[in-house]
C-alpha cells in the first residue's frame, strides 16, 4: 500500500472478483492483536458511540480520550445530556474546538428525548435527521453502537479501501461497499468497522505507510507502485486581534453567532486591519461606552485545522454610559465557557489570575 497517489488508478480485477472476503478475514485476525484500547470500546452502547465519533470528527484520538471520559461521567445517557443547560455542555467541551459539535448534540440529545422516548434510533434515515448526524456518524452508531452488519468509512477507512482496490478516495463504489457488508462475519460488525479504522491509523497511514508488514499487501493494488502519498497541505495565516474590555471589576462579552464559535461566549475580537484606536470607537458605540485607555499586553498564535493564527490582544479600560451588552464579573469569568484561543487572550491580559 506504499508509494502510490491514493486518487486514480485502475483496479487489475473486476469487484466481482475482488478479495472481499480475505479482506475482511485478515483484518480480524490484525485487529485481534492490535486493536487500540480506547475506553468506547470498553462497554459499546450507542450512546456512547455517538458521543465518542462526534468528537472523533476533526479531532485526534489521543486528545479525545479525557474530554469523552469527563463528558459521559456528567452526562452518562441521553436524559442526563437533553435536560443540561448549554453552558453546562460547552464548559466540558471547552478545548476541543468546533463548539458547533456540542451544540448540535445538546439538541439532538433533545429531540431523542421528545420523540423517541430518549432511545437512539435504530434506523438510518431517522438518525440523519437529528442535529449533526452526517452519513459516517449514523452508520456508526449502526454499525459499533448496534452492531448492525452496515459498513461506516471515516477518512482512515475510505483510505484503506481506495488503496486496497484502487479507487478514488472520494468516490468509493457502493458495490464495493455491498460486497464487503455481505462479508461481515454475523455478529462482528463492530470488529470489522473498528479494524478498518485501526488499520487506516497504525499501518496504512496517509503519509509513510507501513507497506513492509502489512499483512493485505500481496492483494493491494497500490503496493509497489511508485507516486507519492501526498503532502499535508499548508495551513492559512490569519491575523486576529482580541479586546479585553473592561470597566472597575466587569468585562464585556459578546456570544457568537458565526459558525466557528457557535453560541459561545467570546470577547470582542475580529481581523487585525486597520488602526486598534478605531476598533475600539466603533466598539464604543456599539456598546455604549468610551476607551479611555488602550493598551496592547501581548500576542500569541493559534492552530486550527485549515489556519494559523497570530492574534493580537489588547487590554482595555472603559467608561459606560449604558447598559448595553454582556458585562460579567471579571471574577466569575472562570464559569463561562470559552474557545482556546480566548481562554489564551484572557490568560494574557490578566496574568496569574486564569490558568490556560
Amino acid at each position: 500500500m506504499c508509494g502510490l497517489s491514493d486518487l486514480f488508478c485502475e483496479p487489475p480485477h473486476s469487484f466481482g472478483e475482488a478479495p472481499f472476503a480475505q479482506f475482511v478475514s485478515v483484518l480480524l485476525l490484525w485487529f485481534e492483536e492490535h486493536a487500540r484500547d480506547l475506553p468506547w470500546r470498553r462497554e459499546y452502547t450507542p450512546y456512547g458511540v455517538w458521543i465518542a465519533e462526534v468528537m472523533l470528527s476533526q479531532t485526534q484520538v489521543a486528545r479525545v480520550v479525557s474530554y469523552y471520559e469527563r463528558f459521559l461521567k456528567r452526562f452518562p445517557d441521553v436524559a442526563s445530556l437533553a435536560s443540561a443547560s448549554q453552558e453546562e455542555v460547552f464548559l466540558l467541551w471547552e478545548g476541543l474546538g468546533y463548539y458547533r459539535r456540542a451544540l448540535d448534540l445538546h439538541k439532538a440529545a433533545q429531540v431523542i428525548s421528545q420523540e423517541f422516548g430518549g432511545t437512539i434510533p435504530r434506523d438510518y434515515v431517522s438518525l440523519r435527521k437529528l442535529p449533526g448526524v452526517g452519513p459516517y456518524i449514523a452508520s456508526a452508531i449502526l454499525a459499533i453502537g448496534y452492531n448492525d452488519p452496515v459498513l461506516a468509512l471515516e477518512a482512515n477507512g475510505r483510505r484503506v479501501l481506495a488503496r486496497f482496490f484502487g479507487l478514488s478516495r472520494e468516490h468509493i463504489p457502493q458495490e464495493v461497499v455491498e460486497h464487503l457488508a455481505s462479508c461481515i462475519p454475523q455478529g462482528k460488525a463492530r470488529l470489522v468497522n473498528q479494524a478498518i479504522m485501526d488499520f487506516g491509523a497504525l499501518v496504512c497511514t496517509p503519509r509513510n505507510p507501513k507497506c513492509s508488514p502489512c499483512p493485505l499487501r500481496e492483494d493491494c493494488v497500490s503496493c509497489g507502485r511508485e507516486g507519492s502519498v501526498g503532502k499535508a497541505q499548508k495551513r492559512i495565516l490569519k491575523n486576529l486581534r482580541v479586546a479585553l474590555c473592561f470597566e472597575d471589576e466587569m468585562v464585556l462579552l459578546e456570544k457568537s453567532a458565526g459558525r466557528l464559535f457557535a453560541e459561545l461566549f467570546v470577547f470582542p475580537w475580529g481581523e487585525d486591519t486597520g488602526d486598534p484606536k478605531t476598533w475600539m470607537e466603533e466598539l464604543g458605540k456599539r456598546y455604549d461606552f468610551t476607551p479611555e485607555n488602550l493598551h496592547f499586553v501581548g500576542a500569541f498564535t493559534h492552530a486550527y485545522t485549515r489556519y494559523k493564527v497570530y492574534v493580537r490582544v489588547f487590554r482595555v479600560l472603559v467608561r459606560r454610559q449604558g447598559e448595553e451588552g454582556v458585562w460579567v464579573p471579571k471574577g466569575k469569568l472562570s464559569k463561562y465557557p470559552f474557545p482556546s484561543l480566548f481562554r489564551k487572550a484572557l490568560c494574557l491580559a490578566f496574568p496569574g489570575e486564569y490558568p490556560l
